[in-house]
This record gives C-alpha cells, structure tokens and sequence, in this order.
C-alpha cells in the first residue's frame, strides 16, 4: 500500500476497513472510489495483479474467489477510464458521454459505475 498516493491510501483503507467480503452496495461504493481516487491521482497505471497482492496482504479473510472478482472489476474500470481519459479537454465531457453510452450498452457493470459516477459529481 506504501507505493499508492495518500489519497488512494486512505480510499484504500476506507474500502478495506469495510467489509469487502459482502459485496454490499456500500462497499461497492467505497470500492469504486478507491479506484476512482487511484486513477486520478497516480501518474503509474497499476496492474490487476498489484491489487490482488495487496488484497492478499491486508485482507487474509479475503477469499481468492472474491479477490478475483475485485481485480476483474478493478481491470475493467481502469480501461474504462482510461479511454474516457483520452482526447482534448474542451472535448473531454462528449467524450466521456459516448464512453460511458457504449459501454452501458455492454456492460452492466459500466452502466451500474456511470450512474454511481453521475450521482457523485
């Protein structure tokens, strides 16, 4: 955790001082900060794997199923905000609204963290 921003630390430990074992809509939520938190404050993008051995570290009740379940999640939310993240500033809003329409379209899981995203702004 000592290779993460302050602000992702105390994300991190926000969510993990929870109880990511249940799955829970609030736990969800803190997750999905985290990640958020993370994205926008590291210049280094960090693998799957970097979080699951974190997980592994500071959750040992954790079980491997529900790790895995967080790094599928954790990789497909950074590549979601990674392309929301390319182009112009001045153009940034339209591009994160056809991000966000195609991958809604898709993936329950966008559709579910682009509601999340817009409750929170």
């Amino acid at each position: 955790m000592s290779d993460m921003p302050r602000s992702a630390q105390r994300a991190y430990r926000r969510w993990i001082d929870g109880a990511p074992e249940s799955w829970h809509w609030r736990d969800r939520d803190r997750f999905w900060l985290f990640v958020q938190v993370l994205h926008a404050a590291t210049k280094r993008p960090r693998s799957a794997a970097w979080l699951r051995g974190n997980l592994r570290h500071d959750c040992p009740g954790l079980s491997d199923d529900r790790i895995e379940a967080y790094c599928a999640e954790y990789e497909r939310l950074c590549t979601f905000m990674a392309t929301m993240a390319t182009g112009e500033d001045a153009q940034q809003p339209c591009a994160e609204e056809r991000a966000a329409s195609e991958a809604a379209t898709a993936d329950p899981l966008m559709q579910d963290y682009v509601a999340w995203k817009n409750a929170h702004r």
